[in-house]
């Protein structure tokens, strides 16, 4: 990729990531960072003065944005997942398996589970 189109490089998440509440009458803000899936809505009301706040999520991390110099475990990425890094016309799908041990335990290491993460065929 030329440097030029770095600027306009970006990566999509798989599942929406929940990057804070806002409250809407009292503007108080709290980051969370964790996939949609894992908050509940008993965490919605906010804790000065019970208003149900507003939802923030992110679904696509160019690293311009405030939390960009996160890593992508604290931008909430499950471990051992998929996200799209675009650039241009260019998209390459990115596969998070140094965390398949740490995931799958003692099956990461089977022949099978080790070639499908690397995208190879299976041992004969």
């Amino acid at each position: 990729m030329a440097e030029r189109d770095v600027r306009h490089a970006w990566m999509k998440v798989r599942d929406p990531i929940l990057s804070g509440h806002l409250c809407p009458a009292c503007k108080q803000e709290e980051p969370i960072f964790l996939p949609v899936g894992k908050v509940t809505s008993a965490r919605g009301p906010c804790p000065n003065d019970s208003a149900m706040r507003e939802v923030r999520a992110v679904h696509l991390y160019s690293g311009k944005e405030p939390y960009g110099a996160r890593t992508v475990s604290q931008v909430g990425i499950p471990p051992f997942d998929v996200f799209v890094g675009r650039c241009g016309a260019k998209e390459v799908q990115i596969f998070l398996e140094a965390d398949a041990p740490d995931v799958l335990g003692p099956l990461a290491a089977t022949p099978l589970v080790a070639h499908q993460a690397r995208h190879e065929p299976p041992p004969p």
